[in-house]
């Protein structure tokens, strides 16, 4: 018997997690100046907010708001206003994506999470990146 109760994992779902990551990677892949790279994750981040379902009620409220993010020049630099927004906003709104695999999700996010702290694993974790945006489509 544990007397505190069950320990709570993250209480954050795991697609919001992603889309923080890979907003992480963006940033870095701007302050290293990799500009290729920048704008293949600034495109799966897009392609992360698309496919929110503008009749969820979560979701209405902001269809602006993402609508203003769906321009890829939107993305080449961010305020940190637009990052608060992204963060903050909308990044809670991807835990209502439809079709969620979450073991590739999983897969995904464990890929891409050193990108945040190790800079020259970023080419390295972009093939990963790559791999994993092709696999995305497979039919389960």
């Amino acid at each position: 018997m544990n007397p505190e109760g069950e320990v709570v994992g993250s209480s954050v779902p795991l697609p919001v997690r992603l889309f923080r990551t890979r907003l992480d990677k963006l940033l870095l892949l701007q302050d290293a100046g990799d500009s290729n790279n920048e704008g293949h994750t600034a495109t799966v981040l897009t392609a992360m907010l698309a496919v929110l379902p503008e009749q969820n009620t979560n979701v209405r409220p902001h269809l602006l708001e993402l609508q203003a993010y769906q321009r890829p020049e939107v993305w080449t630099q961010l305020t940190n206003e637009q990052l608060k927004t992204l963060r903050n906003t909308l990044a809670p709104l991807c835990q209502f994506m439809p079709d969620v695999n979450l073991d590739v999700m999983t897969f995904e996010r464990r890929m891409l999470r050193p990108t945040s702290w190790r800079s020259r694993r970023i080419s390295r974790n972009l093939r990963i990146d790559n791999l994993l945006l092709g696999m995305w489509h497979l039919p389960l």
